[in-house]
């Protein structure tokens, strides 16, 4: 139920916001964008809203998230991957996670009401906490379960908008979800795919590997900042290249394993003594 053209309303690398009218169907009549795509489609730009052009809305957007001028800025101030989940608001991240965790097991391709709720958690309420200890730190927050079809491994991270304005590019924070739901990590990872034709494709293991390696020489993780608790291995269980691409990119990362997450005031400091890292990293 859409419209040929819809009109996006968004902010570029330089921060100027702009408007910009794009096809809705631009492969078969049958077959629109839904709403993830377009982060992908305009992996540059941070999309703030959609309207289609007469209002007839898709996907369950509701007429308070369109935008009303071409400023970018919808009512009440928020996104739709920024407004904050309700029924999460007195969760912790940890217990975000968690209930994450306990949906992986259910995993479809498509948008059952159980990956409905799983994304709904990956795009808005992990971001939502963590964006507070990303801002603090010069970070921004987004999250993703999928484009089109449903994600096997969703995550979410705090990034530099100047260093790495997408999750192809750069070097970032990223909580990692395994497949099986045991576990998430927190991983100091880097773009592992490039953006070609519509379509993700996986970076050369050798080019991810040896940017790894240089990573972690510099960083001493291996000397001076080493510890026990460092995952070197991170196992997604997932044998899909995706998968395999987030594991390969990884340069550490912290594992919390299901039923274990700790308190947030220690998932913060694992986010800061990271975001340290990565401040070396990019300097």
């Amino acid at each position: 139920r859409c419209t040929p053209v819809m009109v996006l309303v968004m902010k570029n690398p330089e921060g100027v916001w702009r408007s910009r009218r794009i096809l809705v169907q631009d492969r078969h009549p049958m077959m629109p964008f839904h709403r993830e795509e377009l982060f992908d489609y305009f992996p540059a730009a941070e999309i703030v809203t959609v309207d289609t052009v007469p209002l007839e809305l898709t996907d369950g957007w509701g007429l308070d998230e369109v935008a009303i001028e071409e400023s970018g800025v919808a009512p009440g101030g928020f996104s739709e991957d920024t407004r904050p989940s309700q029924d999460s608001d007195g969760m912790s991240l940890g217990e975000v996670m968690e209930e994450v965790l306990s949906l992986q097991p259910l995993f479809d391709s498509r948008n059952t009401p159980e990956m409905k709720r799983r994304g709904k958690l990956v795009r808005k309420s992990c971001p939502t906490k963590i964006r507070p200890w990303a801002g603090n730190l010069g970070l921004s927050a987004e999250g993703r379960d999928g484009t089109g079809r449903k994600t096997r491994v969703p995550w979410f991270r705090a990034f530099s908008e100047t260093h790495s304005p997408s999750a192809t590019t750069g070097w970032y924070l990223v909580y990692l979800f395994a497949f099986d739901g045991s576990a998430v990590f927190l991983s100091l990872n880097q773009g592992t795919t490039d953006f070609v034709k519509k379509q993700f494709v996986p970076k050369s293991p050798d080019e991810l590997a040896s940017r790894r390696g240089a990573a972690r020489n510099k960083l001493e993780l291996f000397g001076s900042k080493h510890s026990d608790r460092f995952e070197f291995d991170m196992d997604l269980r997932d044998g899909g290249a995706l998968a395999k691409g987030y594991s390969l990119g990884s340069v550490v990362s912290f594992k919390y394993e299901r039923g274990s997450i700790p308190d947030d005031e220690t998932l913060k400091r694992d986010f800061d003594f990271l975001a340290g890292l990565l401040k070396e990293i990019q300097g």
